[in-house]
């Protein structure tokens, strides 16, 4: 009589779903299908780093006072999703000092030492960072094994944002109502898109990277009954 594991590996196969976690590290992300090595981290790092830098480069005017679609936002968004916590956050880091030692990357391509003296710049690489982490441990965590799952995190990612935003507006000393327009009403249409776009992205390279993990992971027939079955 076989035991309860050996129950739900034959359910799994019956059902094609995999009987435990995709991977012993979590769930297999995008970035994933890079060997886990000194090199792949830094190709998932410089290449996350690079993603920020090119998306802040995008800004896409919106009708009355809405505020503009940036990229950056979403870029960090993106590399937390699809490469985790550690790569995601030392995206942001390798981005935030490349920029600041003159690499044009900032929005609006700025960059220099002179931007780390004004405390709103250097409060906004802390958002990120805290971003990037806490998007990239929930994607390792499963939540982006799923359509659902994905826009949840898209959602609590730039609610993250939209926050912190506030928070900044009011240390500059701005009323209340000031910020939650600034940080909620103005930021809206661009938050739809940026989900959008979020939502594509990871849905499609996770699955990419799902199914690249599982394709390693699959066993070989080994089964020595087998043998010779074509000459009998």
């Amino acid at each position: 009589m076989g035991n309860r594991n050996d129950v739900q590996a034959d359910q799994a196969e019956g059902t094609g779903q995999p009987s435990g976690p995709p991977s012993a590290g979590g769930y297999p992300l995008a970035a994933d299908v890079l060997r886990p090595s000194l090199i792949g981290d830094l190709a998932a790092i410089l290449g996350g780093a690079c993603l920020i830098g090119l998306l802040s480069q995008v800004a896409v005017a919106m009708p009355g006072d809405f505020a503009p679609v940036s990229g950056m936002s979403l870029a960090v968004l993106l590399v937390g999703a699809l490469g985790g916590a550690y790569r995601g956050v030392m995206s942001v880091l390798v981005w935030a000092l490349a920029g600041f030692a003159g690499m044009p990357w900032f929005i609006y391509g700025n960059s220099g030492f002179d931007l780390i003296r004004d405390l709103t710049d250097v409060l906004v690489i802390v958002v990120f960072l805290v971003v990037a982490a806490v998007v990239g441990l929930l994607a390792r965590r499963g939540w982006v094994a799923s359509l659902g799952r994905i826009v949840l995190l898209g959602v609590l990612g730039l609610v993250l944002i939209d926050v912190f935003t506030a928070a900044l507006v009011l240390l500059a000393q701005a009323p209340l109502a000031q910020a939650l327009y600034e940080a909620a009403v103005r930021q809206l249409p661009a938050d739809v898109l940026r989900l959008a776009v979020f939502v594509a992205v990871v849905w499609v390279a996770t699955r990419f990277g799902v199914a690249s993990r599982e394709a390693e992971q699959a066993p070989t027939n080994t089964d020595s009954s087998t043998v010779g079955e074509g000459v009998r």
